[in-house]
């Protein structure tokens, strides 16, 4: 795994003035399917690729249970999410616990149960407007969101859970909801107090249940107020203005390794790669996370894997794209990288070599683009 202390950042994603800048709003405006060449990055190499541009991770924080071991429910999502004083948040069995951006242990909120702020099946926190925390339970039907001391504001049923929370207190939704307007969209705008507003992320309504890697979306954010999304089985990127519905952008990248497909095979066949994470980054770069078998991938039947176990049959691979191009321009795999969250861009691998077996930890990383000669 590359680690760098101090990665290269590139700067803010820029239009060019003048004709540039009208061909790309034009571009945008309609819906255009091709990336257009008049985005680009000031102060990145607009000729990076492959092979002269790297990914590298930076170390955020270790985590663990050692606190109270066996806090952490096994074969769910390690997804990590940080709040604007750098404190990281991550599920347990009851609610959720609250680290510093060290890793130290701060608080851990929740219970078990039904009432005002007690949970029966919490799902990872999400971050929202204020350092607020989002909690999704659908075994209770709610959402319980909680301010910035950790004492809970409110409460408000819903009927699936979130993916990301937007500035205004809204969701983003990455499910077929089985009503008769929204059935067959992907993608909805839902109101904190958990209506949907509106149904989108695809040109017309379609759903086969057969076709889980085709009709269901990742969703992670990008410029501004709108979103990316992606189908696990297809590389191909859409922009979407949530609050209009409109579709911004498509880019289909052109993947050496990458091949479609619309379901998972039988359990002695390898899996095949799917996205499992997509996000845009502050400089206007577009990051792909993908699952894809590793070199000691083996069957398992239908039995339940831990997380160490996991890690060893699967690899992670993270891909940049240039907006503009729509090419992949840096391209890393890393072995121990099983789990990315889109909301927080933060990635997370189960640390193997822990001393205690008893105690579960998890490595915590950031991820940066940068020119392969600035390491050597």
């Amino acid at each position: 795994m590359l680690v760098s202390s101090k990665p290269y950042r590139t700067t803010a994603l820029r239009v060019h003035s003048g004709i540039g800048a009208l061909a790309a709003a034009l571009v945008i405006g309609c819906g255009g399917d091709m990336p257009s060449e008049d985005v680009y990055l000031t102060g990145f190499p607009e000729t990076c690729t492959p092979d002269s541009c790297e990914i590298v991770l930076s170390h955020v924080a270790t985590i663990s249970d050692a606190f109270k071991p066996g806090i952490f429910p096994q074969g769910e999502l390690r997804l990590v999410d940080r709040d604007g004083q750098g404190r990281l948040f991550m599920s347990s069995h009851d609610g959720f616990v609250v680290f510093d951006s060290l890793g130290q242990l701060i608080t851990e909120v929740g219970g078990r149960g039904s009432g005002p702020g007690e949970f029966q099946l919490p799902l990872p926190p999400l971050i929202g407007p204020g350092d607020s925390v989002h909690v999704f339970d659908l075994h209770l039907g709610r959402v319980s969101v909680f301010d910035s001391h950790l004492g809970l504001a409110r409460t408000a049923t819903v009927r699936d859970r979130a993916d990301l929370v937007r500035e205004d207190g809204s969701y983003i939704t990455a499910a077929q909801v089985r009503t008769p307007e929204a059935f067959g969209f992907p993608v909805h705008l839902v109101t904190p107090d958990g209506s949907i507003v509106r149904s989108f992320g695809a040109d017309t309504p379609q759903y086969r249940p057969g076709l889980r890697h085709l009709m269901t979306r990742k969703v992670g954010p990008g410029p501004g107020s709108t979103i990316w999304s992606a189908a696990p089985g297809r590389y191909v990127l859409y922009q979407w203005d949530p609050d209009s519905g409109t579709r911004l952008k498509r880019i289909e990248v052109a993947s050496t390794w990458f091949e479609e497909v619309d379901r998972w095979p039988r359990s002695t066949e390898p899996p095949p790669p799917v996205i499992q994470g997509i996000w845009g980054d502050d400089d206007g770069l577009i990051w792909v996370f993908l699952l894809t078998p590793g070199p000691d991938w083996y069957p398992i039947g239908h039995r339940p894997v831990d997380d160490a176990e996991r890690a060893i049959r699967h690899d992670g691979v993270l891909e940049v794209i240039h907006p503009g191009r729509g090419t992949v321009i840096a391209s890393g795999r890393f072995p121990e990288l099983i789990w990315a969250n889109s909301a927080s861009r933060l990635l997370t691998s189960p640390r193997t070599e822990a001393n205690d077996l008893s105690i579960e930890a998890f490595d915590v990383w950031e991820a940066y683009i940068q020119p392969k000669e600035e390491t050597q």
